[in-house]
């Protein structure tokens, strides 16, 4: 559509999930309930967020505690 954008927002390097949940369970002030499960066959390791463009664009720039 024109004007309109799509941004890949995120950290813009990798962060375990298991930092994400603490840190979610720091700022939300409660415990999850976590469910560890083997890992599935097509399982994707090592990725992050690409976020050249929304610096670019937006001056995005993430502080990740």
């Amino acid at each position: 559509m024109i004007g309109q954008q799509v941004f890949n927002i995120g950290a813009g390097k990798a962060v375990r999930l298991s930092e994400f949940v603490e840190t979610l369970q720091s700022v939300m002030g409660c415990t999850a309930t976590v469910i560890r499960r083997e890992e599935s066959k097509g399982d994707v390791f090592g990725t992050f967020a690409d976020i050249q463009k929304a610096r670019t664009m937006l001056g995005y720039n993430p502080k990740v505690w």
